[in-house]
């Protein structure tokens, strides 16, 4: 860890425009100053261009270096892509990620659906991100724990810089199973979601580790046309485990390849609706919200009223991780009705 500290100093230096001395850079130093000594020709724009991005990818992996007039360019996404009422009461959210405080629809749709005795709730975070980190503390008030501290900001010393707490709730009543899944590209917000929701009680984490990258990141502009995209603090889960470098660990880890469960119906249907800008009883929702579902064309639809009707043989049974999750919530059911 120490020397991670040390590599995190350093570049801090750098960017804040201090001169670090050759010597510190020991070899590559004396390496450069043969180069001029024997005037061996070399392009130094290159030269500086490999030793910058090695750099980078020896302090932060995920570092961006990118030009000035692309850091306010980028689209911010919505939150939410999908939220779909299976067959067996099963609720299905696929996350974009956290960019906005969309999840609120999610909430909203948990409290109405919720009474009609929902027997689990999935939440698909694989391929999810997002760097708003308000956005996931509210949603873990909603729907895990109600003002809890979740985790702390953390500098290149260890230093604790902030400490996060749960904002928002009360907590939805009677919440169900719930079942998160990750992947790799479970990163952002979302890896941090995942993180503090591992270690609650009344939910389960399905899938591959994710990320593995606890870096919270700020832009500094390095030239009139560069700009740098790097991690300055990180989070660390309060009473759980550090997952930067090892991703959080699924409870039940599924391969990626097809399985065909024993529960599958191709012939069930599964309603999807539309994030729209009003949330299940009229009221308002935060701007930003609407986003309707993606109907792909390899999908055989069939329109409903209000919602369409898919076939279950590609959107759960061919998806491994799903089926999974469904598999656990239906036998959860089974045993509680028992």
């Amino acid at each position: 860890m120490a020397g991670r500290k040390l590599e995190r100093l350093a570049l801090g230096f750098l960017l804040a425009g201090f001169i670090v001395h050759a010597q510190a850079f020991g070899d590559l130093a004396a390496f450069t100053n043969l180069l001029d000594e024997h005037r061996i020709p070399y392009d130094r724009s290159q030269a500086n261009a490999a030793m910058l991005d090695s750099l980078l990818e020896f302090v932060d992996p995920y570092a961006v270096l990118l030009g000035t007039n692309c850091v306010d360019a980028a689209a911010r996404p919505s939150s939410v892509l999908a939220i779909e009422e299976w067959p067996d009461a099963i609720m299905y959210v696929k996350l974009n990620g956290f960019y906005d405080m969309g999840t609120t629809s999610v909430t909203a749709r948990l409290r109405k659906w919720i009474t009609n005795d929902v027997a689990g709730v999935i939440i698909d975070l694989r391929g999810a991100g997002g760097d708003n980190l308000a956005a996931a503390d509210a949603l873990v008030g909603d729907i895990v724990e109600t003002d809890a501290t979740l985790y702390d900001i953390r500098n290149g010393l260890d230093d604790v810089v902030e400490t996060h707490r749960s904002t928002q709730g009360p907590k939805v009543r009677d919440m169900p199973p719930l079942m998160l899944l990750t992947d790799k590209e479970t990163h952002g917000a979302s890896e941090t979601f995942a993180a503090v929701c591992a270690t609650r009680d009344g939910l389960m984490l399905v899938g591959s580790p994710t990320r593995g990258d606890a870096g919270l990141r700020e832009y500094f502009t390095l030239s009139e046309s560069k700009a740098l995209y790097i991690a300055t603090r990180w989070i660390v889960p309060s009473g759980g485990e550090r997952y930067d470098g090892t991703g959080v660990q699924p409870h039940i880890e599924v391969e990626p390849e097809p399985y065909t469960p024993a529960f599958a119906d191709a012939s069930a249907g599964i309603k999807t609706e539309a994030i729209s800008e009003r949330d299940v009883d009229g009221d308002s929702l935060q701007s930003g919200v609407h986003n309707p579902v993606q109907k792909p064309s390899s999908e055989s639809l069939e329109e409903g009223k209000g919602h369409a009707v898919l076939d279950t043989s590609d959107r759960q049974i061919m998806d491994p991780v799903r089926a999974r999750a469904r598999d656990i919530l239906l036998g959860l059911e089974a045993l509680r009705k028992k």
